[in-house]
């Protein structure tokens, strides 16, 4: 059970270079290290597997991500998860649901059939040995993260520019990105962090005008409908020259202003979104954060005597 554990730490992309094998190996060193901890501690199989629950529970979903998306739990799958409305959590299930739901009943099984077995044979960690791990291994551990550090977080009285200086990925953490379960603890820690800094820009944005009005106002419409789809590629559009009729009706239209030469800041919505809206968007194409970033086009409606309003699968966050 414990090497499963492992194996799913060693799910990490390797490019070739010999410095990723290295990576690799410190991985598999840190994941083989938390288990031999806590079964030198515990000593009985059992009681060790029945406090890792949670992270067996959690492991089936580590594991799809890391075979069909190519990485771990992360702030960014993180913040999915708990910014993400009921609604596209249905549609996710409805094509992901069936495979996972197999997954993690099959693996539940074997996990608790272990746990009774190694429960019922009274497997125990008799030897000596088990001092000598778990000393050996603390005190590794202990010399790492000393030479490290300790974990950064942003303050309540941090300046913006301190907070947002990519920080959560140094440090410890940077060690335990790719460390199952720790990972997941490492993921939201970094989108804590992102968060209180996002709402540091926004109190930020919240201070800035963009001088929206109207100059006619008797021509100006009482309703306005922005609907936002970022999801697609103008390789795959007709109107911007693909070789199949992939939008006719938008092709009939007269007064549509095109833009080919558009590239999205990220393939996340969250983060690409932002882009669309703002002449200075919070991101630069680059990944880094614009600190003197521009409201977007809705305060400037705003500005100009509309309500807004804002709807989304994802929070407005």
């Amino acid at each position: 059970i414990f090497l499963v554990f492992c194996f799913a730490s060693s799910l990490t992309i390797l490019n070739g270079h010999p410095t990723q094998y290295i990576h690799l190996g410190e991985v598999l060193f840190f994941s083989g290290g938390i288990w031999l901890i806590l079964l030198a501690f515990v000593r009985h199989v059992w009681l060790a597997q029945l406090l890792s629950l949670p992270a067996a529970l959690v492991l089936p979903f580590e594991l799809w991500l890391r075979t069909e998306m190519d990485t771990p739990i992360s702030a960014q799958s993180m913040a999915l998860v708990l910014e993400t409305s009921w609604g596209e959590a249905f549609n996710f299930f409805i094509t992901y649901g069936a495979t996972l739901g197999v997954l993690w009943v099959g693996w539940l099984a074997i996990y608790v059939a272990s746990v009774v077995y190694a429960y019922k044979h009274r497997l125990y960690w008799a030897h000596r040995s088990s001092f000598w791990v778990l000393s050996i291994v603390v005190s590794v551990f202990f010399a790492l993260y000393a030479s490290i550090g300790f974990p950064p977080w942003v303050g309540e009285n941090e300046s913006v520019e301190n907070s947002l200086d990519s920080k959560s990925s140094e440090g410890w953490s940077q060690q335990w990105t790719e460390v199952f379960p720790v990972n997941v603890l490492v993921a939201f820690q970094q989108y804590k962090i992102e968060k209180i800094s996002m709402e540091k820009i926004q109190f930020n944005l919240s201070k800035k005008s963009l001088g929206g009005k109207l100059i006619h106002p008797e021509l100006s419409p009482d309703i306005v409908v922005l609907v936002i789809g970022e999801s697609s590629t103008a390789t795959r559009w007709e109107l911007l020259g693909y070789h199949e009729k992939t939008n006719p009706r938008l092709s009939a239209l007269k007064n549509l202003v095109a833009f080919s030469d558009v590239v999205g800041l990220s393939l996340a919505t969250r983060s690409a979104v932002p882009g669309v809206l703002s002449p200075r968007p919070i991101l630069t194409p680059n990944g880094a954060v614009d600190i003197n970033a521009e409201p977007s086009l809705l305060k400037a409606f705003f500005e100009a005597g509309y309500q807004t309003h804002w709807f989304s699968n994802q929070a407005p966050f």
